[in-house]
C-alpha cells in the first residue's frame, strides 16, 4: 500500500508549528492530504471521505483531534499509525482498542525539554542571585552589594519532587551541571532512580536538605495541596524554590506567607488563578521571579514537536518501528 498521509486540521496552530523546514519535510512525503490550515470543524462523513486510503495521520497540537474518532478510523480502515505533536500531553488516541492495530508515535518531547530548560535557567539565576543584583543595580547600588552572594550550581543538592517525564529530564540536566540529585517519587523504584544517579528520599528530607527544590508532580487527589505552611517552613534559608508544574500542588497563600520572610527565592511559572492578578503579592516580592505560564510554551518548542512528529512517521515507514522519544535525552 502506498504511504498516504493525512494532516488533521490545525487552524491557528499551523503557522506556529510549521516553519519552512517543517513544510519542506512534510513536502517530501509521497502523498499528502492536508487540512492543516483549516479552522472550521469537520463532520465524520467529510473526514472519512478526505481520509480515504490514508495510512498515517499527523496530529498537530491536538487542535481538531477530537473529530477523528474511533468510528471515523474504523470507517476509513487503512490507518496504521498516528503521529502526534500534542505538546500538552495525552490525547484520546491513547484509548484506541488494541485490535484496531493503530500505533501512536509521540512527538511531544520538545515540551518536556522546554520546561526542563526553563527550570535549569531558574536554578542558575536563583543560585547566581541574578534577580537581587539586577534590582540592586537598577536602584543605584554601584556594585549590587553584597557582591559575594552569588554561588555555583556545581556541588549543590537539587531536590526533584516527581520523577515522571519532565521531572526525570530535569534531574538529568541537574546531574549534567554537577549537582547531587535527590528526589521524592510515588512511582519510580529505588533501582531505577539509582541507575540515573538519583537517591530517593522522603519529602521531609528533601525539603530540609535541598538547595534547589523543583516541583514536577501531576495534580491528583494525593498531591493536591500537599505542600503547606509546615513544608515551606522546612525549606532552608538561601534555597531556590521552582514551580513549572501546577499551583494546585500547594497552598499558595502559605507559600506567599513564607516568601514574605525573604528566606529563600522562588521562580514560579504557574498560579492558582491565571492570568495572575494585578494585585497578586508575587508581583511585588523582591525574592520572587514570575513568568506567565510559558515554561513549556514557545515557538521553538512547537516547531521541534512538529518536526519530531513528522520524523517519527518517516522512521516508522522506513521500517524502524515506533521510536519513543518521550524520554529522549542528549
Amino acid at each position: 500500500m502506498k504511504e498516504r498521509l493525512y494532516v488533521q486540521r490545525a487552524g491557528p496552530w499551523w503557522p506556529k508549528m510549521m516553519d519552512s523546514e517543517n513544510e519542506a519535510l512534510l513536502g517530501s512525503w509521497p502523498d499528502v492530504v492536508s487540512d492543516g490550515k483549516r479552522e472550521t470543524p469537520m463532520d465524520s462523513g467529510e473526514l472519512v471521505e478526505r481520509m480515504q486510503g490514508v495510512t498515517a495521520v499527523l496530529s498537530l497540537n491536538g487542535y481538531g483531534s477530537a473529530e477523528i474518532t474511533e468510528e471515523v478510523l474504523r470507517r476509513v480502515g487503512t490507518v496504521r499509525v498516528i503521529s502526534r505533536a500534542h505538546y500538552w500531553g495525552e490525547s484520546h488516541y491513547e484509548g484506541l482498542p488494541v485490535e484496531m492495530g493503530i500505533q501512536v508515535v509521540d512527538g511531544s518531547n520538545a515540551g518536556t525539554v522546554a520546561v526542563a530548560e526553563w527550570c535549569l535557567a531558574a536554578a542558575l539565576a536563583g543560585v547566581g542571585r541574578m534577580q537581587i543584583f539586577d534590582r540592586a543595580l537598577k536602584m543605584g547600588s554601584p556594585w549590587g552589594e553584597p557582591r559575594m552572594a552569588a554561588g555555583m550550581l556545581s556541588g549543590r543538592t537539587a531536590g526533584v519532587i516527581g520523577l515522571g517525564r519532565t521531572g526525570l529530564y530535569v534531574a538529568r540536566l541537574f546531574k549534567r551541571m554537577g549537582l547531587h540529585v535527590i528526589a521524592r517519587s510515588r512511582s519510580c523504584t529505588i533501582e531505577k532512580a539509582a541507575r540515573e544517579g538519583i537517591r530517593l528520599v522522603h519529602l521531609d528530607e528533601l525539603l530540609r536538605t535541598a538547595d534547589i527544590v523543583s516541583l514536577h508532580e501531576a495534580v491528583n487527589e494525593t498531591t493536591r495541596g500537599a505542600l503547606g505552611a509546615r513544608e515551606f517552613a522546612t525549606i532552608p534559608t538561601g534555597a531556590v524554590f521552582i514551580n513549572s508544574a501546577r499551583a494546585a500542588l500547594y497552598d499558595e497563600q502559605a507559600l506567599i506567607r513564607e516568601l514574605a520572610k525573604e528566606r529563600f527565592a522562588a521562580f514560579i511559572d504557574v498560579f492558582a488563578e491565571e492570568p495572575i492578578a494585578q494585585r497578586h503579592p508575587f508581583r511585588g516580592m523582591r525574592n520572587v521571579v514570575i513568568t506567565p505560564h510559558i515554561a513549556g510554551n514557545n515557538l521553538d518548542m512547537l516547531r521541534h514537536a512538529a518536526r519530531d512528529a513528522i520524523v517519527g512517521l518517516k522512521e516508522y515507514f522506513a521500517g524502524n518501528g515506533i521510536v519513543d522519544r518521550r524520554y529522549s535525552f542528549p
